[in-house]
């Protein structure tokens, strides 16, 4: 009984041995199959990247110009940029003739009104004439300062044209109520 248990353990030991050896087995066989995916995993990603890479270099070429082609394409560019340089000019000198024409226009309605004011002072016979008169003188001055302001504007700098045009406006406007008061309070 001895020699079958001594038997029995023995062949349960080497029965032992091959479970080990054969799961030692086929971890090696999961690990190298893991390896296997792993490499061919790569590989395919070295093909795609190289394909990528050579599509782009084809794609590249097949964009790139004669330098002849780049200095033709520059001269329509100088072109086209010039001729909407020439646009935006012209229509900045059309805008400030056009405001140029309406002040004129402005100015000209100011000295009528200030005429007329200068013929009821005439008439009149009340005490603050000389004081109406120096007012009236004061308005003419500066209605003829402003014309000869617009008269002498270079049409030069359009980064300027907004500004001036701005505080024209507002000193036209301002001269405009001074004398539309200065009418009213002195009926």
């Amino acid at each position: 009984m001895k020699k079958r248990v001594e038997k029995k353990g023995l062949f349960q030991k080497e029965n032992n041995l091959e479970q080990n050896s054969f799961a030692t087995f086929e971890n090696e066989k999961m690990n190298a199959s893991k390896s296997y995916c792993v490499i061919r995993k790569k590989t395919n990603q070295v093909k795609f990247l190289s394909t990528c890479l050579m599509f782009g270099i084809f794609a590249s070429l097949l964009s790139c110009s004669s330098p002849s082609e780049d200095v033709k394409n520059a001269k329509e560019d100088v072109a086209n940029a010039k001729i909407s340089l020439d646009k935006a000019q012209e229509k900045y000198l059309a805008d400030v003739e056009q405001f140029k024409k309406e002040i004129n226009k402005q100015t000209i309605e100011n000295e009528k009104e200030i005429a007329k004011i200068n013929e009821k002072i005439k008439k009149s016979k009340s005490e603050k004439r000389s004081e109406y008169e120096n007012q009236i003188v004061l308005l003419e001055k500066k209605n003829k300062e402003m014309k000869m302001k617009m008269n002498t504007y270079k049409a030069d700098a359009k980064e300027n044209w907004n500004d001036f045009k701005t505080e024209f406006n507002s000193d036209m406007k301002a001269l405009g109520e001074a004398l539309e008061n200065f009418v009213t309070e002195n009926k």
